[in-house]
């Protein structure tokens, strides 16, 4: 069944609202190798964890336009380990994971870019953005 489903950019807000909500206070960026899994509520399989960036308190800012702007996120200064970062998930304080996303390099089409996807460990690992969108 073709489905032509369309949200209300206040609709796509709303939703958008609910990842801070969500993610909560002490949430988390991490990095990690392998595949993505299919859902964010897939276990992992095989993946290891080669970041963690604490998020600020309110994760994200009130969402416009079908976007959201993470708040600052704090750089990891020792890195967990070595490998290629080729996703990233944000997860509560619990570690539930909530969204997963694409990382890439800057030639890269990906939700998140870093300077580099080989990570070191004890290296430090930042992000200086982070913006969600959802498209009409």
């Amino acid at each position: 069944m073709a489905s032509d489903v369309r949200f209300s950019t206040t609709l796509t807000n709303d939703f958008l609202d609910q990842v801070d909500i969500r993610i909560g206070s002490g949430g988390f960026l991490r990095f990690y190798t392998g595949t993505k899994p299919a859902t964010a509520d897939a276990a992992l399989s095989g993946n290891t964890q080669l970041a963690e960036l604490p998020l600020s308190s309110v994760s994200f800012g009130v969402a416009s336009g079908r976007t959201i702007t993470a708040a600052a996120i704090t750089t990891d200064t020792t890195a967990d380990a070595t490998g290629t970062a080729t996703w990233a998930t944000l997860v509560t304080s619990a570690g539930v994971r909530h969204v997963d996303l694409t990382v890439g390099e800057a030639a890269d089409s990906a939700d998140i870019t870093v300077d580099n996807k080989a990570f070191q460990a004890g290296a430090d690992i930042a992000v200086t953005s982070l913006t969600l969108s959802i498209a009409l």
